[in-house]
């Protein structure tokens, strides 16, 4: 995943940042390829201020309406085939709002934070009547994914010792007591990720203490 740089620091228009979009770009289009079947048009816009990695998405579908009518006084189409018309239009509508939400659904799971979101009808240049249109504003989720891998398995030659320069052979990787990795039963780390188990009996050091005269 890509990583946000510091909030309120100006875009800077490199060729990393420039890959970087286009990628998100291409993820976002893949995650819309149900809507798009479903007749919606989509747009992308980058979005260059106070943070990187944000974007401006608005899609529409074509040819729909909220809401249910029927015209009595058009002679042209019979009553019944006014409400099959309908039906079909709020078909669509529902495939719209299950559609829309797993969009979401897969724009969140692949960490990209939604900051605004409204769906409603809108004139769109071109058409005469308003459609339904939805538009989001994202931002990528700076992540911290980062993890210790040491390249080596059983069989390799590594440099063990005080000053590292005792070749020895891995015969066997392992686990101390306390969880942390171990070769040939020797520690690899200096350090733990579990706090170390108190002794109830243990009072402190007290050799700087005096001792009481009898």
């Amino acid at each position: 995943m890509k990583h946000l740089k510091k909030i309120n620091e100006w875009k800077e228009d490199s060729p990393e940042n420039r890959r970087i979009d286009e990628e998100n770009i291409n993820e976002i289009n893949d995650f819309f390829l149900e809507l798009k079947d479903l007749g919606c048009k989509l747009s992308i816009d980058e979005v260059s201020e106070f943070i990187e990695q944000s974007y401006q998405i608005s899609y529409y579908l074509d040819g729909t309406s909220l809401g249910f009518s029927i015209d009595t006084k058009n002679y042209e189409h019979s009553f019944e085939e006014q409400i099959e018309k309908n039906k079909d239009n709020l078909k669509r509508l529902n495939d719209y709002i299950n559609l829309s939400q797993d969009f979401m659904i897969r724009l969140k799971n692949a960490s990209y934070q939604i900051a605004y979101f409204n769906t409603g009808h809108d004139y769109i240049r071109g058409f005469e009547s308003p459609v339904i249109k939805t538009s989001i504003r994202l931002t990528k989720k700076e992540l911290h994914n980062e993890k210790i891998v040491v390249p080596v398995e059983v069989g390799d030659a590594i440099y063990m010792g005080r000053f590292k320069n005792k070749k020895t052979i891995i015969k066997e990787i392992g686990e101390d007591e306390t969880g942390m990795p171990t070769i040939n039963k020797k520690k690899v780390v200096t350090f733990r990720t579990t706090p170390p188990k108190k002794n109830p009996n243990f009072k402190g050091y007290n050799r700087w203490k005096k001792k009481k005269k009898d």
